[in-house]
């Protein structure tokens, strides 16, 4: 008979109840997630942070002792798909003071980037799980109105929608927990549109010495069903091998924090949460504990250069680059020389041969010594020739390690690029690369100016490297690549430009 009441009623009835106990929020209670599961708090932002592809797990204990079973568990895999998307895999478990829900989290973010100082994205979190009446927990005593209720037992399925906004370094977010849910058990919602929850948040980056460093204020508001709205506040101080935070939440009260990273992979952290209001006193404080390794590159200890140092180092190298080029230009021209030299020696010699070989048994003899001696030098000619293209086309690319010469045999043109076999997001072709860049903030800087030129570049994040490269266009054949590059992008770009390659997808 009570199975036929809708939940959402229910649920009102539960709160009322413990409305002179100050019954806790069932919300996921993750507004102390900073950095590691924050995708908990926002899908979307997934997409962001240093790790590219890490495992972390998050627990808390709600106005309870360690030793007991944590009110909330979060174990979830992230990993970034390429710069503009991220998704995520997890496993949760969470004490709403009335129900226990436990089941599995998909996480998806796409980032669209409107301009370099500018990125929108949108995120879903889809959670499946069984819920079941909670029983005796943490609130003490029986929490639930009926034994019969206890029999409950029922998969849902919600939807957990975020949008975020990034101008340079200030951050807008917005999401809502439950905004679509089904009880697939009941057939019907699993709770009524009073008990939807929103927030709203919004963050400031501040980057000290270098990007490695960095103080992150989050300011949010929280809608919660039946009772008064969160409104909360966090400062997050981010180092290469520490962290630390501190908060304030208008109804669970005051926060700190403190983790360390090592051996660069590993990140643990604990925090301590404690009740400021006196209508809470009595309540012991909340713990949590925070545990994450990154799979991946981490981008945290990139060193932040100024746009100043980059052009001046890069004129720097390209005038001792330009030197040592014409250095070479000039021994190969030499070079060439002494082989005409001698390759005119050699022919006289071989004719030298065959006249002084006149008597008709040497003949032949003398024919074919000269005719191997011209074979000789037809070959030796067409490697000093393939060298000195070589050479010549050292003026205008990279000295890599990675290079490799490949020869059109269309075209017969002899060419020099860098060449990778896949690059993950990249579809194969020819890149004409502009400029490589360490930091985030450098390569927006460039690839604003070439759009002030009136260019449409575009870029891509090395997977092996974490460095950003800025290109102008993407050619299916080298014939195209080195006529665009040889025509300084027909006349449009006048700087160095050089050709990455990627075979496949």
């Amino acid at each position: 008979m009570f199975k036929k009441v809708p939940k959402s009623f229910f649920l009102l009835w539960v709160l009322c109840s413990y409305s002179q106990n100050n019954a806790i929020p069932v919300d996921l209670r993750q507004h102390n997630l900073t950095e590691y599961n924050s995708s908990f708090f926002n899908p979307v932002l997934s997409s962001y942070g240093t790790e590219k592809q890490s495992v972390a797990l998050w627990t808390r204990w709600q106005w309870q002792e360690v030793d007991t079973d944590p009110t909330t568990l979060f174990l979830n895999y992230k990993r970034q798909i390429n710069p503009e998307s991220s998704a995520g895999l997890g496993f949760f478990q969470h004490n709403t003071g009335v129900y226990l829900n436990t089941g599995g989290v998909l996480n998806y973010a796409y980032s669209y980037t409107v301009n370099p100082n500018v990125k929108f994205g949108i995120g879903l979190n889809l959670l499946g799980f069984k819920q079941v009446t909670a029983g005796v927990g943490f609130l003490g005593g029986s929490q639930t109105p009926s034994s019969e209720l206890s029999e409950a037992n029922d998969f849902v399925l919600q939807m957990a929608p975020g949008l975020y906004l990034k101008w340079k370094n200030l951050g807008i977010g917005f999401t809502s927990e439950n905004l679509l849910d089904y009880n697939f058990t009941q057939k019907a919602r699993n709770s009524g549109a009073k008990e939807r929850i929103y927030a709203f948040s919004t963050t400031y980056d501040f980057y000290l010495f270098s990007n490695s460093i960095s103080v992150r204020p989050t300011a949010y508001w929280k809608s919660i069903p039946f009772q008064d709205d969160q409104i909360g506040l966090n400062m997050y101080f981010s180092a290469a091998k520490y962290w630390a935070q501190a908060g304030y939440n208008s109804f669970y009260g005051a926060s700190v924090g403190i983790g360390g990273r090592f051996f660069k992979k590993a990140s643990v952290g604990v925090l301590v949460e404690w009740a400021t209001d006196a209508a809470l006193d009595g309540k012991k404080p909340t713990y949590e504990v925070i545990a994450a390794y990154n799979l991946g590159k981490s981008t945290r200890s990139i060193k932040k250069v100024s746009i100043y140092d980059v052009t001046k180092e890069s004129a720097s190298k390209r005038k001792r680059k330009k030197k040592r080029n014409q250095r070479k230009v000039e021994s190969a021209a030499e070079q060439w020389k002494k082989a005409d030299s001698i390759n005119s020696i050699r022919k006289a010699e071989a004719e030298k041969v065959a006249i002084e070989k006149s008597a008709d048994s040497l003949k032949i003899m003398a024919l074919e010594e000269a005719q191997e001696l011209a074979r000789q030098r037809t070959q030796e000619e067409e490697a000093l020739r393939n060298q000195r293209k070589i050479d010549s086309i050292a003026l205008k690319t990279s000295e890599q390690p990675s290079n490799k010469v490949v020869s059109n045999e269309k075209d017969e043109i002899l060419e020099r690029y860098e060449e990778v076999a896949s690059e993950d997001g990249l579809k194969s072709g020819y890149y004409l690369i502009a400029n490589v860049f360490r930091s985030e903030q450098n390569y927006k800087s460039f690839v604003q100016s070439l759009i002030e030129k009136e260019l449409q570049p575009k870029f891509f994040l090395r997977s092996s490297n974490q460095f950003y490269y800025v290109y102008l266009k993407r050619y299916e054949t080298i014939n195209e690549a080195v006529k665009a590059r040889n025509s300084k992008f027909f006349g449009k770009y006048l700087d160095e430009i050089w050709i990455f390659r990627v075979v496949g997808e």
